[in-house]
């Protein structure tokens, strides 16, 4: 039984029922074309709509969140505040600040001469490995004399920090 003889069947069968039974017939078909019509368009559209204005006033708090961050940083830069210097022998500030960073075992600590340190460590975070470069030497009173980072895959890499003397206050 092909397509066309189906449907010439299911015409006849709708043609011999009588009115009341046809407009039943035609309310049923057009209640199931309605429902596949909502749960396959409108009801996943309709989600999706709400989930993306969900998520744009999520990214709306987060933008204004880095926003008022990033006034603040320049706030705290403008008034020239200056980070506290640790208080303590050089290989111990360098030890703690790589303790702080969960990397002291994976890290070896050198002295190279009289008041230099080299700090070797591998498998970080290229970003990490940046900020903390730039939080020791703020915070600890050492200078940075030298860094190589060699990369080891994407975003991360060894890094091995030669610090100096101390800074004059």
């Amino acid at each position: 039984m092909n397509r066309t003889d189906l449907m010439r069947q299911l015409g006849n069968r709708f043609e011999e029922l009588n009115a009341r039974e046809q407009k039943l017939v035609k309310f049923l078909f057009a209640t199931v074309v309605l429902t596949l019509v909502w749960l396959i368009a409108v009801e996943p559209a309709l989600q999706t709509s709400l989930r993306g204005g969900q998520m744009l006033a999520d990214k709306q708090v987060l933008t204004a969140r880095v926003l008022a961050l990033s006034k603040e940083i320049v706030s705290i830069k403008n008034q020239g505040v200056s980070a506290t210097v640790e208080q303590g022998q050089p290989r111990e500030q360098l030890e703690s600040r790589l303790a702080l960073m969960q990397w002291l075992e994976k890290s070896r600590i050198t002295e190279k001469s009289e008041g230099q340190f080299s700090v070797e460590v591998s498998g970080l975070p290229a970003a990490d490995a940046l900020e903390w470069l730039d939080a020791t030497e703020r915070t600890s009173g050492l200078t940075l004399s030298s860094v190589t980072l060699n990369k080891v895959s994407t975003g991360t890499v060894d890094m091995v920090a030669v610090w100096g003397q101390r800074l004059k206050p």
